[in-house]
């Protein structure tokens, strides 16, 4: 079953390796990245191996430090060969979210002002900048110090 292309194989060998390795998290953690490379290798479709990766996601569950260590594993070895982890749809929801946070964060320190700054927030499509903001803004003690980092960063003005 383990060298079949048909995904409802890996399902199987998946969930079985689950059962054998209730109790052993470093063989379940070994088993875990083996299946969810074993997607990428054996040539199925985007949306098949997304969903598949989500069930073994689910069904193999590990400590949470575990699940981070796999994690940066997998998105190491899927940014080297350029195999997206997330969808185009789970990533702009990840982005409008964090735009979301930054303009709370606005709203809280700067009240209505930090509003209209939170405007330009919107128009960025690029999660590392959203990052590079909301780490930023934690310094920013007025309105004048936000707008300055908006407009050193290039932010669209509204």
């Amino acid at each position: 079953m383990e060298s079949s292309t048909k995904p409802f194989a890996i399902i199987v060998c998946a969930y079985l390796k689950t059962l054998e390795t209730e109790g052993n998290d470093q063989e379940r953690y070994k088993w875990k990245k083996h299946f969810i490379l074993e997607l990428y290798q054996r040539g199925m479709k985007r949306e098949t191996i997304v969903t598949i990766y989500k069930f073994i996601d689910w069904m193999t569950t590990l400590p949470k430090e575990m699940n981070k260590n796999l994690f940066g594993e997998i998105k190491a070895i899927e940014e080297a060969k350029k195999m997206p982890y997330i969808t185009t749809a789970e990533r702009i929801g990840r982005e409008e979210a964090l735009a979301q946070g930054i303009a709370v964060i606005l709203e809280i320190k700067f009240g209505e002002a930090g509003q209209r700054l939170s405007e330009r927030i919107h128009e960025i499509e690029n999660w590392e900048m959203l990052q590079k903001i909301m780490l930023e803004l934690k310094h920013a003690q007025s309105l004048s110090d936000a707008e300055k980092l908006f407009d050193e960063l290039e932010l669209p003005t509204a």
